[in-house]
């Protein structure tokens, strides 16, 4: 079913006077075999997780027409309206506003389509939610901050970095995270695909590494996560993060 639903969308990557499977019917059935065939069959996700890790990991390459594509696909295998938009203002802590715009607009147009009422509600924990807050809070504190056990770059020390750390905090946990739209497992999941679809960030992805093995997102689902967005980012930049996989196993 998600497989099928992938295939219909990559028809209408681009809405100009012929969609690929017209123009370009070769490379349409040979991207079909790779990314529905051969990828989509191997590993441990389900479509959920799938449709989350391929969406964050084409948020980091700028994707913004693939990605809408992808987001109609979310949406059929069970990705909510509410958990798309998280995925999307979690994601300014780690590109920005000016990269993810495009995003939200696309977001914004998808929903509107499928009569979806915007703006939506966000559901924000409760103070019944004090203890999920609390373990949210700290986890994120592990992912983004330097820690005893959770890798340190030699700039951790910089006492510039101090007042980017209160705002990254400020963001993140009292913004983002105060939010129970999205379960913790695949808002970890989603920030280490992003990360990984970006150069330079390996203190980051290592840290992210860290958070997601400590609410149990191991090594081994985080490759597979890696390995369903190859189709997307590229071998080079999903071979290199399986490396960082490897250096933190070790």
């Amino acid at each position: 079913m998600a497989r099928h639903s992938m295939r219909k969308g990559l028809g209408q990557l681009f809405q100009d006077e012929k969609p690929l499977g017209e123009s370009d019917p070769e490379f349409i059935e040979m991207f079909n075999r790779f990314a529905y065939g051969n990828v989509a069959k191997h590993g441990s996700l389900d479509d959920r997780q799938r449709s989350v890790a391929v969406l964050s990991s084409l948020m980091g390459c700028g994707a913004v027409e693939e990605y809408g594509v992808m987001a109609q696909v979310a949406l059929r295998v069970g990705v909510d309206p509410a958990e798309l938009k998280e995925l999307i203002y979690q994601a300014v802590a780690v590109l920005g506003m000016g990269p993810v715009l495009p995003f939200l607009s696309v977001i914004n147009e998808l929903l509107e389509s499928k009569s979806v009422k915007l703006p939506l509600q966000r559901q924000l924990a409760g103070k019944g939610d004090d203890a999920v807050v609390a373990d949210v809070q700290g986890a994120t504190s592990k992912a983004h901050m330097p820690t005893d056990s959770a890798p340190a770059s030699g700039d951790d020390a910089n006492p510039w970095f101090e007042q980017l750390r209160v705002w990254e905090d400020e963001y993140l946990n009292r913004g983002c995270y105060s939010s129970t739209a999205l379960e913790l497992p695949l808002r970890e999941l989603s920030t280490f695909c992003l990360l990984a679809a970006l150069d330079n960030v390996d203190v980051e992805l290592e840290r992210s590494m860290h958070v997601n093995a400590t609410i149990g997102n191991d090594e081994e689902f985080l490759a597979d996560a890696l390995l369903q967005c190859a189709p997307y980012m590229g071998f080079p930049r999903v071979r290199h993060a399986l490396a960082c996989i490897g250096r933190f196993q070790r």
